[in-house]
């Protein structure tokens, strides 16, 4: 729901409830002051009809009806002072309809004499008159309502309209492929200083983007160059001689460790890469055709190991991508599963609908599902790998949208992604 439409809701919400509680009561409150005024005009009416009887000396009989029938009076044997009112229904026959009266009923002397005076008056036209006033008002809320809605779609159409544009400018902005964003300026105070702080926002994002790019190619470029010089250094170092044993095993140990330096450099900056989008270019990829050619560079690592290697692709499985970044990816896999299945185990490779499994029989491992993508995550220090190749599988999983899972079961580790 948008904003503006959640704001205007609540207030036609809370209209609706002061409505349903105001209109009965102003609808009572008409009645009970047409009553009062009806009363009132009563008490006049028989405050002058009980002057001129007074006055015009004539005899009043013991009881006479007049013809408007809304008079009696009524000769009475002794004298109540109490007056009282009362609303009836009677049949009206020039409506022919049943019809609201009010009534006074008053006792009186009139020459020492107690009368009873009974004055009624009809109600319809002050009905009438109440029925329409809330037919008004019934029709101004409607109105309003109305209205209200069609305020509500000027708004979202004109006065949201720079708010879009800049949501619009936002999706469509990237930071490895724009120098910056330059968004419009508008008439709202609001929306000005949202874009400021937007522009300002993208302007860091894009200066961190730079220093981070140019910093990865720094390093992988200056690190390159002293690590093939140290390894330069220890081959010349190895072939002078006459070498002892002590003295072999230690240049063999810092030759392995320059090794895994200069892998480690060029892992973690393929990282830091892969986090900054470095890899926009994307083909098709025909994914049984890339396994089939990576696993010829992996026959003497399965020989050496005595494993069984089975691939079995049921179904084409054909995605967009970086070539570069799929064999890293799949790469990455099967060596995993290669280096941590047993001696004479087994690696099974599938392709099944979108999702590509790899399988290897081992031991049973404490790993932790949540951290097993992590960087340096290990179960244990047993093996030599660096702790980038799982990390390095979800960054291109999460950059091209991929999900991956782990999981342990019957003997086999399984890692399945799902394209």
């Amino acid at each position: 729901m948008k904003l503006l439409q959640k704001t205007i809701r609540r207030y036609f919400v809370y209209s609706l409830i002061v409505l349903l509680i105001i209109i009965p009561v102003f609808y009572f409150l008409m009645q009970a002051i047409v009553k009062e005024e009806i009363d009132e005009d009563l008490v006049t009416s028989r405050t002058h009809i009980v002057q001129n009887l007074q006055d015009t000396g004539s005899n009043v009989p013991d009881s006479c009806e007049f013809l408007d029938h809304d008079l009696t009076i009524d000769k009475m044997e002794e004298r109540r002072v109490s007056d009282s009112f009362y609303t009836t229904t009677l049949y009206d026959n020039i409506a022919n309809e049943m019809v609201p009266h009010r009534v006074l009923v008053s006792h009186v002397l009139i020459r020492d004499q107690p009368y009873q005076i009974r004055i009624r008056k009809s109600m319809v036209d002050n009905d009438n008159l109440i029925e329409a006033i809330l037919i008004i008002q019934l029709v101004l809320l409607a109105l309003l309502f109305i209205g209200l809605q069609v305020i509500n779609r000027n708004l979202s159409t004109r006065i949201w309209r720079p708010f879009y544009n800049t949501l619009q400018k936002l999706r469509q902005y990237r930071v490895e492929e724009h120098a910056g964003i330059e968004l419009a300026p508008t008439r709202i105070q609001e929306f000005d200083d949202l874009n400021h702080a937007i522009e300002q926002l993208t302007e860091r994002s894009r200066q961190a983007y730079i220093s981070q790019k140019e910093f990865a190619e720094n390093a992988s470029h200056e690190m390159q160059t002293p690590l093939a010089i140290f390894m330069s250094k220890l081959e010349l170092l190895m072939q002078t001689g006459p070498l002892n044993q002590e003295q072999a095993a230690l240049i063999s140990s810092m030759a392995d460790a320059s090794q895994r330096m200069n892998r480690l450099n060029k892992t973690l900056v393929l990282l830091s890469k892969i986090g900054n989008r470095q890899f926009p270019e994307k083909e098709p990829i025909d994914l049984a055709t890339t396994i089939q050619k990576l696993l010829d560079h992996y026959t003497d690592l399965q020989q050496q190991k005595k494993l069984t290697l089975h691939f079995e692709a049921r179904s084409p499985l054909v995605i967009e991508a970086n070539i570069t970044l799929t064999e890293i990816l799949l790469s990455n896999l099967i060596s995993n599963a290669m280096r941590h299945s047993e001696e004479g185990g087994t690696v099974w490779i599938g392709i099944s609908g979108r999702t590509l499994q790899v399988r290897n029989t081992g031991k049973p491992a404490s790993l932790d599902k949540q951290k097993i993508f992590q960087r340096f995550y290990k179960e244990s220090n047993q093996n030599n790998g660096m702790g980038l190749g799982l990390e390095l599988i979800k960054k291109i999983c999460d950059l091209y949208g991929f999900s991956v899972d782990y999981s342990f079961s019957e003997g086999r580790h399984t890692f399945s992604i799902r394209f």
